[in-house]
């Protein structure tokens, strides 16, 4: 069927595409364009069907190139994902299947497109890049999910963990990491026990720790589930080699060769044998043969190349001599008639003609690869197992490894019955049907008038060619008839949406229909006082409502009330009109630059503006002034204002709250401009190890280390006063050759508390209120509860070299940092606009932009045309630091005017180069897009949003009055997305599903709600799950992936939906005042 549908749609391919490709100057028609769209996305549909991934690339690329808005298609984007997959193309495979969980988080036609699995794929991604790390923690994460995920994926997530401890050295010495292996590959063949790859696995662990009688057993069962696995061949003439069994290994490896010529590793391991059987012309051979199929070969071998090629021209009887011991193995031109790798291949080509035989009749699907003979009594099942088989598949989720077992034979001797059934069911009336629908299917076959039938190509040579990035990284090893997959009936139903009783030829006829009727949708026009349509069905159809996006397009006016909201929502169950904003949206665009700068004006000058009194403090010019740039520099604000900065001194902090908790961070102490790991090399990853402490144990550390740091200095001047320069030299290669210096840095202490640290915080309620962390124009100050460090204020307890890693503020709001000294800081920053040119240099650099701590390299920032701020915070000053800026921090000793008293008191040494940080929300339309912004980015790379945009829309509606217009209409579409987003999700849960709505007020101080599994804010409908006398939130589209009918769960609102309106409809634009704008 799968062909059939192959050859139809090739037909009207070429009927439509050819004729216009050899027009010149041929624009196609909207309508022409759609209808190649589809015809497209369904040969790339079929193609990857059957693993024909050349033609699979090239439709999906014409698709992803002339196909308005491609990005709503969830399987489009996911047949392209597992072609980019197929082709080692990582990056690109996971950057589709990121944004396939962003825009289509319902999208279930496949098991496969499970959000657990495309993140089982993105952590596959990951392990197959290097990033073993960053795949480790990605199995473990889904792991600790438990039961929600299926038996088999947990099967896999196992083996593939398992293999991943095995190789990587990070795990622990050698005796651990295979014991931690073994025991995963075990549970994963607990779960899934027809896994060869399992097997394999570890067959390779039981092999490195010389267990040669089990790693046999498990090739052996690897064999057994695949034996056209060459990997499993290698490893077992590896094992034979070991066990000293010449001839076996060399049968094995044989075995491997055939079956893959291209494996490089079983070339070299022949070789190897070869030589050490004296026989150099075969090993020379081998050697050559690994290097043809491999893009890098190793250092190794291309150094026994170059012996043997040396030393036989110097002495060419060594290739005869090399020939005649008795011990000789079969040379390498006659390993394939050796009697094992012989009698695999017999079996291999039978089973080959047998693909090939039922590709050519066009008969994939519902049939098995070797048919039944006539002889051979028909499979029938019984009423009770018919019974049976129901069962188990209705409660599919709940399903035991054995029951899964009983499950999968009972559905293939079902569809091998109702094959039977088929084939042996010809009546004459079902050949007149199937006369009809030939007929039928002939006339939608025939030419337009205006096309004539040219050519016979096929559609891949009418397609454009598909570009790879790198083409070196493209291993395909087989053809489509060399492997061609076993597709059922369902599979091909979930995936292309269509039943085989459709006719093909009707899902191209019906759909320019399908498209003029929402074309027609589309012309309506919606207005306050008419936003439905009169037509559509009578019994609404509730769906599960998407995530909505913050950036999704309106389909209704801002002045719509919040009953007409409600009514739209109703209305669109019913089919009468468009939804009140598009549940479909494509992720984030990166954000434009400006014109690139000359590289002499990269390094940009400092923003600095100095306060001299305490009027110009309450100036809205330094507002202005510090709303104007990504970053700056503020002096004399703390003096002016008299602000007592002592009490933020490690010795105070240590009086007031001995035992309180500080966040230690272990760091290497070394030059700002540089980022050295810890074998001395230059890297972009930043190692910081995170510990907790008390500020009673950090405190003595700090004054120690302080005292250190003036000793050094005054020894320094001493010595530079008296020695030569040639002495001074010889020092500083002295000291560069030292070991790196661990230092401490107390990156975190909380001052929260507002009882316990009351003093400290009416001292920063001196500063002017758009620096205030309380404040009316302060967004953060409106959540109605604590975000710990962004809403409320903290200290950084720094030694010299202590080390803030490149990072942004959460949401990209904006942040304020106080330098109490007396020690300096040095800054560098970047404006947000860069953000995403210097996520690629990360990505570049194998650092994770997001989660990870890293430090940029300056140079390399300046090739990539990124300008930068780079300047020193002095004691006292005060930094304003823009909404969405990256910046990165170093704590030097810069000391000049300091006279170094070696008798100086410790209380007076204590607290130096302590930073109090905290964030604020300007009250601008900058500050609250670019914060929507970064919600919507951390959504499409899975990273939690600290600020709920949602939840602040909301608080600002009843707390604040607008005058700016920009930023009340930004408020209000937040408002109307999640007011009809509300009322979708109590539709769906209440009226299909008839779930009872229990409303929970929200307590004063409450926290935000997320999902526990994706993270995702949760507004106002929790769905909430009991489980171990806690209970869990979940969002609408994670509970239903667990619980289709959600009957597992308790379902509560934390407002009445009639409140919500009434907030939504007092929120209005009020008249703008003149004067300061806080």
């Amino acid at each position: 069927m799968v062909v059939k549908a192959l050859k139809f749609y090739e037909q009207k391919w070429l009927e439509l595409y050819v004729p216009l490709r050899n027009q010149a100057d041929c624009k196609l028609e909207e309508k022409d364009n759609r209808m190649l769209c589809e015809i497209a996305l369904k040969l790339g549909h079929f193609n990857l069907l059957i693993h024909d991934f050349f033609k699979a690339l090239s439709a999906y690329q014409f698709c992803f190139e002339f196909k308005q808005e491609p990005w709503k298609d969830a399987a489009f984007i996911y047949g392209l994902a597992l072609v980019y997959f197929h082709f080692n193309v990582h990056k690109c495979a996971l950057e589709l299947f990121e944004k396939l969980l962003y825009s289509h988080q319902n999208f279930a036609k496949c098991s496969e497109v499970h959000v657990r699995a495309v993140q089982f794929h993105i952590a596959h991604c990951l392990e197959l890049k290097g990033e073993l790390r960053k795949a480790h923690d990605e199995y473990r994460s889904l792991l600790s999910l438990g039961d929600s995920i299926s038996p088999m994926l947990r099967a896999s997530l196992h083996r593939q963990l398992g293999w991943l401890i095995f190789r990587d050295e990070s795990c622990g010495d050698k005796e651990t990491r295979i014991a931690g292996a073994i025991n995963e590959l075990q549970r994963s063949l607990q779960l899934d026990p027809s896994s060869g790859r399992s097997h394999y696995y570890l067959g390779r662990c039981f092999s490195s720790i010389n267990r040669a009688h089990d790693a046999f057993i498990s090739y052996r069962h690897s064999i057994d589930k695949n034996e056209a696995s060459a990997d499993t061949w290698c490893s077992i003439g590896v094992l034979y080699q070991q066990q000293r069994q010449p001839f076996d290994a060399l049968q094995a490896y044989a075995c491997a060769i055939e079956l893959d010529a291209s494996l490089s590793s079983a070339w070299v391991d022949l070789g190897l044998l070869y030589e050490q059987h004296a026989q150099f012309r075969d090993a020379l051979e081998c050697y050559r043969n690994s290097c043809k199929h491999k893009s890098s070969a190793d250092a190794s071998i291309l150094e026994r190349i170059e012996f043997f090629e040396a030393h036989w021209k110097s002495n060419p009887k060594m290739m005869d001599n090399s020939q005649v011991h008795a011990s000789s193995l079969p040379g390498v031109e006659n390993i394939s008639s050796l009697p094992i790798p012989a009698q695999l291949m017999g079996r291999q080509r039978t089973a080959h003609k047998n693909r090939i035989a039922m590709y050519l009749r066009g008969s994939l699907i519902g049939i098995s690869l070797e048919e039944p003979d006539d002889d051979k009594s028909a499979v029938c099942l019984t009423p009770q197992q018919l019974h049976l088989m129901h069962m188990l598949n209705q409660n599919v989720g709940n399903l035991n490894p054995q029951q899964m077992i009983t499950l999968r034979q009972l559905q293939e001797s079902y569809a091998v019955m109702l094959q039977q059934g088929k084939s042996n069911m010809r009546t004459s009336e079902e050949v007149s049907k199937r006369e009809l629908k030939r007929k039928r299917t002939r006339r939608c076959l025939k030419l337009k008038e205006s096309v004539t039938r040219r050519g016979s190509a096929s559609a891949s040579d009418t397609m454009p060619s598909a570009e790879m990035a790198n083409t070196n990284d493209i291993s395909l090893h087989t053809s489509p008839l060399n492997e061609l997959p076993q597709v059922t009936q369902e599979d091909l139903q979930a995936f292309l949406g269509i039943t085989d009783s459709e006719d093909l030829s009707g899902c191209l006829t019906e759909q320019d229909s399908r498209q003029k009727t929402r074309e027609a949708k589309a012309d309506s026009v919606f207005s306050s006082t008419s936003l439905l349509l009169t037509e559509g069905n009578s019994t609404p159809n509730y769906e599960i409502p998407q995530l909505f996006s913050l950036s999704a397009p309106l389909n209704v006016p801002l002045s719509t009330s919040g009953e007409e909201v409600i009514a739209v929502c109703k209305q669109k169950a019913l089919g009468r009109c468009k939804p009140v904003y598009d549940e479909y949206v494509p992720p984030p665009e990166p954000p434009s630059l400006n014109p690139p700068l000359p590289k002499e004006k990269l390094l940009m000058p400092t923003p600095l503006i100095v306060v001299d009194s305490k009027k110009d403090a309450s100036m809205p010019e330094l507002q202005y002034f510090c709303y104007e740039h990504p970053i700056a520099l503020i002096r004399g604000l703390t003096a002016a204002l008299r602000m007592d900065l002592s009490l933020f001194s490690t010795v105070s902090l240590l009086e007031k709250a001995p035992d309180h908790q500080v966040e230690v961070h272990t760091q290497i102490e070394q030059l700002p401009e540089k980022n050295l790991n810890k074998k001395g090399e230059m890297s972009w990853q930043f190692e910081s190890v995170r510990t907790f402490s008390s500020i009673s144990s950090y405190g003595p550390y700090q004054a120690a280390t302080f005292r250190e740091a003036l000793l050094e200095e005054y020894e320094k001047r001493k010595a530079i006063g008296r020695q030569s320069v040639k002495n001074a030299a010889l020092t500083k290669r002295r000291k560069d050759l030292q070991p790196l210096k661990e230092i401490k840095f107390g990156a975190n202490f909380d001052l929260s508390d507002g009882n316990l640290w009351n003093d400290q915080l009416k001292e920063l309620a001196k500063l002017p209120p758009f620096c205030r962390l309380y404040a009316s124009c302060n967004l953060l100050s409106h959540l109605g509860h604590a975000i710990i460090g962004m809403n409320t204020a903290r200290v950084h307890l720094k030694v010299p070299g202590s080390r803030t890693s490149a990072h942004q503020e959460h949401n990209n709001f904006a942040g304020i940092n106080v330098n109490i000294g007396p020690g300096e800081c040095e800054w560098f920053a970047v404006p947000v606009e860069y953000w995403f040119t210097l996520k690629a240099l990360c990505d570049r650099n194998n650092v994770d932009f997001f989660r990870d701590s890293w430090w940029p390299c300056l140079e390399e920032l300046w090739e990539s045309g990124i300008p930068i701020y780079r300047f020193s915070q002095k004691a006292g000053d005060v930094v304003w630091i823009g909404e969405g800026t990256i910046y990165w921090v170093h704590a030097t000793v810069m000391l000049p005017d300091f006279h170094f008293n070696l008798i100086i008191p410790v209380e007076r040494l204590q607290g130096w180069c302590n930073n109090i940080a905290w964030n604020v929300g300007p009250l601008t339309s900058a500050q609250f897009s670019l914060a929507a912004e970064r919600y919507e980015i951390n959504k499409l790379y899975t990273f939690k949003s600290l600020v709920p945009m949602v939840h602040l829309s909301w608080q600002l509606a009843r707390n604040v009055r607008f005058s700016d217009q920009s930023l009340h209409e930004l408020i209000r579409k937040v408002l109307i997305r999640s007011l009809a987003h509300c009322q979708m999700v109590l539709d769906y849960a209440c009226e299909k599903l008839g779930k009872e709505l229990k409303h929970h007020v929200r307590e004063p101080g409450e926290l935000s709600h997320y999902c526990c599994l994706c993270e995702a804010e949760v507004f106002n409908i929790l769905f909430v799950l009991p489980r171990d006398e806690r209970y869990f939130v979940h969002c609408l589209n994670c509970a239903c992936k667990m619980d289709a009918t959600l009957k597992r769960f308790v379902l509560l609102n934390q407002y009445h939906m009639k409140d919500l309106i009434s907030v939504y409809d007092n929120f209005t634009l009020v008249v703008k005042k003149k004067g300061m704008i806080c």
